[in-house]
C-alpha cells in the first residue's frame, strides 16, 4: 500500500489506497479500482517516459516535477550503485562508494542548473538522470554475476555502457539547459570525470 500512495504522489493521482471495509459502498469500491487501475496505469507511462530517455528519445521536462519522484529515483539509483559495484569487498566500503557517487552526480547537475538559473528544473533533471543510472544499471547488474566476457570483453562492455550514459546525460542536460549539444557533451564529460577523480581519490580501488 506504501507503493501505491508513492505512485499516487508521483502521478498526482489521489484516492484511497487503504484496505477495502465491509462498510464500504459498491460506489465506493468502484471509486477505489478505478483510482487504482488509474495509478497502475500512470506508472506504466512514467517507466516508458524513462525508457524512452535511456532510448535518447524522451526528454527530462515529460517528467512530472515531483519530490517524491526524485526521491525514489535518488534511493533506486543508489542501491543499484551498490548492487553492481564488484570492485569492494567490504560492504561499508561499497555502501560508501555507492552514496557518494549518488550524491557526486547530484551535485554537478545541480551546479550546472544555478549556473544557467534553471533550479525549477532540478527535479526533473535529476529524476531523468537517476532513471537513466538504474536502466544502466540493470543493464550492467545481469552481467556482472553472468557468464565472463574475458577482460578484453569485459573493458569493450564497460565503455560502452559509460559512452551510453554519457549520452542520455548529454541529451538530458541539452533539453534542460538549452545549450548546444556540444557544450553539452563537454559539460557531461568535465562532471563524469571530476566525479570519476574524487571517487578514485577518496575510494582508491584495491591492488590486485
Amino acid at each position: 500500500m506504501r507503493l501505491c500512495s508513492a505512485i499516487h504522489q508521483i502521478t498526482g493521482i489521489h484516492g484511497s489506497v487503504g484496505d477495502h471495509q465491509d462498510r464500504s459502498t459498491p460506489r465506493e469500491r468502484r471509486r477505489e479500482a478505478i483510482a487504482d487501475c488509474a495509478s497502475a496505469c500512470a506508472m506504466t507511462g512514467l517507466l516508458r517516459l524513462f525508457l524512452d530517455i535511456g532510448l535518447l528519445s524522451g526528454r527530462p521536462q515529460d517528467l512530472p516535477a515531483s519530490r517524491a519522484l526524485l526521491v525514489l529515483t535518488g534511493a533506486l539509483a543508489l542501491s543499484t550503485n551498490y548492487a553492481v559495484d564488484t570492485g569492494f569487498s567490504h560492504a561499508s566500503q561499497r555502501l560508501g562508494f555507492a552514496v557518494m557517487q549518488t550524491s557526486l552526480l547530484g551535485l554537478w547537475i545541480a551546479a550546472f542548473l544555478a549556473i544557467r538559473r534553471y533550479w525549477t528544473r532540478y527535479s526533473q533533471t535529476l529524476s531523468a538522470v537517476y532513471g537513466s543510472n538504474i536502466l544502466i544499471n540493470l543493464v550492467t547488474w545481469p552481467l556482472s554475476f553472468g557468464p565472463g566476457f574475458g577482460a578484453l570483453g569485459s573493458e569493450v562492455l564497460a565503455v560502452a555502457l559509460a559512452l551510453w550514459f554519457a549520452a542520455i546525460v548529454t541529451k538530458i542536460l541539452w533539453h534542460a539547459l538549452e545549450l548546444p549539444l556540444v557544450l553539452s557533451a563537454l559539460m557531461t564529460l568535465t562532471g563524469i570525470f571530476i566525479s570519476g577523480w574524487i571517487l578514485i581519490t577518496i575510494f582508491p580501488l584495491p591492488k590486485s
